[in-house]
């Protein structure tokens, strides 16, 4: 070999662009260790395979750029394993679950669109890890932002990760998006100086706000992060008693949502929140239970449930109630724009005073009569235009029975129509 042959043999290896074949162990190890992972399936006596290859080469550098590790292999029964009987086709890995792309192989440009969606991108029961470049995608795509930021040599961030592991789906379910990012020099850009930390951005507003509570104290980052999604407090009010009774009394049109807010302080606790987190694994353990399940796994299963059952009634309660409270404070804008004023209570004695016994229920009230919302709470939109139907249009109050008692007591002229609402019972089995 001479030094004409060396020279072309480096060249090539430094501009090869090709996608890095794998066998089934090696696509294995990969699987297990790597976070986001895409994987074309191919096969070689395939014509169409070099085209397909080529399109998808094209990508390489810019995928690895996001952190996702792109790979070929040509073992038709792996390709089998994951869904493709005629390859060629594209499996998404994220912490070894996989998805496949349904999309046009030809066109690597939608295919990088599909591996760098967020929605793609995100692992169930983690919060996601990405880079810098991953980062400004989702911020981009998301209203709100909380990123934890770590380091590997950070001896606190594990245990502080641990602690925001649990808030994860609080904050997703008031629309909060949360990420770790390991870079300590982007950290300190941000005002990060020691790690770990935590930073909000909020699409509407170009500087970010860093936490600066105790990062141990996941409750405090929780509320935290709520009163930096809503910074103004634009959260229903809250009244009780006779000041709650004079406004009834004097308001043309008042909504008022009776919750249990006690029930929910209690739900909303470490220790509830950590109790229902155990129930749901538990509920997943025992969906991939086997026949051949050990005794020892069952009967641990069996002491989970125990252990959970007491507070589960309690706990969908309270997920429903608050749940609820947040959908409703996204229209209280719109209420007040349109002359509604909305207020919450957990004043029992005023909703036993109007016969309300099970939580949550809204009441709307018109110069004193009262009106019950019979249809889903959580439909934010239906409880709006039911709202603006009672003040805009004149509709046949529906009572309950205290509330017609009241009524029969104090009106001179009352018509009432009773009516019967009959619940859809499903077919028998």
């Amino acid at each position: 070999m001479n030094e004409l042959d060396v020279m072309d043999w480096i060249t090539d290896q430094t501009t090869d662009e090709s996608i890095e074949e794998v066998d089934r162990d090696e696509l294995f190890e990969l699987i297990d260790s790597k976070d986001f992972l895409a994987v074309v399936f191919y096969l070689e006596e395939d014509e169409n395979s070099p085209k397909v290859l080529r399109h998808i080469e094209l990508i390489d550098d810019e995928a690895a750029e996001y952190g996702i590790t792109l790979v070929k292999c040509s073992d038709r029964l792996m390709a089998k394993k994951y869904g493709f009987r005629n390859p060629p086709g594209v499996t998404y890995f994220r912490k070894g679950k996989a998805i496949n792309y349904d999309g046009d192989i030809d066109d690597e440009e939608e295919l990088l669109d599909w591996l760098t969606n967020p929605h793609n991108m995100e692992m169930t029961d983690h919060i996601e890890k990405v880079n810098r470049k991953m980062f400004h995608k989702i911020r981009q795509a998301s209203d709100y932002l909380a990123v934890f930021f770590y380091s590997e040599d950070c001896k606190q961030c594990p245990r502080v990760l641990a602690e925001i592991e649990h808030i994860d789906d609080e904050a997703d379910g008031a629309g909060i998006n949360f990420v770790k990012i390991d870079d300590k020099q982007m950290a300190k850009e941000l005002g990060v100086y020691a790690l770990p930390g935590i930073v909000f951005f909020k699409l509407s507003s170009k500087d970010p706000v860093i936490y600066a509570g105790d990062l141990n104290n996941e409750d405090e980052i929780l509320n935290w992060l709520m009163t930096q999604k809503n910074p103004g407090g634009d959260v229903i009010e809250d009244l009780d008693g006779s000041k709650l009774l004079a406004l009834i009394e004097d308001s043309s049109a008042l909504a008022v949502y009776f919750w249990n807010k006690t029930t929910c302080n209690i739900c909303n606790t470490k220790l509830a929140r950590k109790l229902r987190k155990a129930k749901e694994r538990t509920k997943e353990r025992r969906g991939l239970v086997r026949p051949d399940t050990s005794a020892e796994v069952q009967e641990e299963a069996d002491d989970a449930d125990a252990a959970n059952g007491s507070s589960s009634e309690d706990a969908d309660n309270c997920e429903q109630c608050s749940s609820v409270l947040e959908s409703l404070e996204n229209i209280d804008d719109d209420c007040d724009r349109h002359g509604i004023m909305f207020v919450k209570t957990d004043d029992f004695s005023i909703a036993e005073h109007y016969g309300i016994t099970d939580y949550p229920v809204l009441v709307y009230f018109e110069d004193n009569i009262p009106n019950v919302f019979e249809g889903s709470l959580d439909e934010e939109e239906e409880v709006l235009q039911w709202l603006i139907t009672q003040k805009t249009e004149d509709r046949i109050e529906l009572i309950t029975r205290v509330m017609l008692e009241d009524m029969v007591e104090e009106t001179q002229y009352l018509a009432v129509y009773f009516c019967k609402f009959l619940a859809k019972v499903p077919p028998a089995t």
